[in-house]
């Protein structure tokens, strides 16, 4: 856990004992306790092929969110809180669904297929942040963590008074 208290860094290592190369595809499962009783609030949040990708989840603890392609990071976010995902390397796609008691959701990612020649070992590396969807907390991260909040149609102007309110309280 990193020293801001939200932040867990790991790593994920595959060894091929075998004799011969073997593919590798795998699937990363993040279990959060978002959830919000309006469900306004509540969506998935990924960044895929240089763009923010955004989907509302008002029905999330019912159905499946399942979303393919060369995704940078993913997130689940609610009005204050945010699980981001993200890989040191783009993951392939993602699902959000609910847990079993439908109570809270899932995100899952999968890795990029790829494969390990006998004998020889792979790693790949994750950051994943659980807390707030504050912006001095999500830039810690990295630049590219801003784009898991939304300013809406001005942002430049929603920028502008947040920082003007935030250093005159």
């Amino acid at each position: 856990l990193e020293e801001d208290g939200y932040t867990l860094k790991f790593t994920v290592t595959f060894r091929n004992g075998t004799s011969q190369t073997v593919p590798l595809y795998y699937q990363l499962t993040a279990a959060s306790s978002l959830h919000d009783p309006e469900k306004r609030f509540l969506e998935a949040v990924a960044f895929q092929n240089g763009k923010r990708k955004a989907f509302r989840l008002n029905d999330a603890l019912k159905k499946t969110l399942s979303v393919e392609g060369q995704t940078a990071w993913g997130a689940l976010k609610e009005k204050y809180f945010s699980l981001i995902l993200k890989p040191e390397v783009d993951f392939s796609g993602f699902v959000v669904e609910p847990t079993e008691d439908q109570k809270s959701l899932t995100l899952k990612v999968w890795s990029t297929p790829q494969s390990i020649a006998a004998g020889s070992t792979t790693t790949d590396q994750y950051l994943f942040y659980f807390g707030p969807n504050r912006l001095e907390e999500l830039k810690k991260l990295g630049p590219w963590a801003e784009g898991v909040l939304h300013y809406g149609m001005f942002g430049g102007v929603t920028k502008f008074l947040l920082w003007t309110l935030t250093h005159l309280h």
